[in-house]
């Protein structure tokens, strides 16, 4: 087995988790959602960096979450 195939292998039968489900996952799914639907790249009080104080983590963790960089699970 390659070591693609038992990465695949360990999510396929939840011996890997990501997303929300990860155990240094940053949000909830409900924050996911706030951000995606709240944050205004750009704005002062709603942009990146507001998130990032809010939620005690860096801008880019934000803009990954905002953008479907990161999350992917989250609708």
């Amino acid at each position: 087995m390659t070591p693609e195939e038992n990465i695949r292998h360990a999510f396929d039968n939840g011996l890997r988790k990501s997303g929300c489900e990860h155990f240094r996952s940053k949000f909830t799914a409900e924050q996911v959602r706030e951000i995606r639907r709240d944050c205004i790249p750009g704005d002062p009080e709603r942009g990146f960096k507001a998130f990032a104080r809010k939620f005690n983590v860096t801008s880019r963790i934000i803009r990954d979450a905002f953008y479907r960089k990161s999350y992917l699970d989250v609708e």
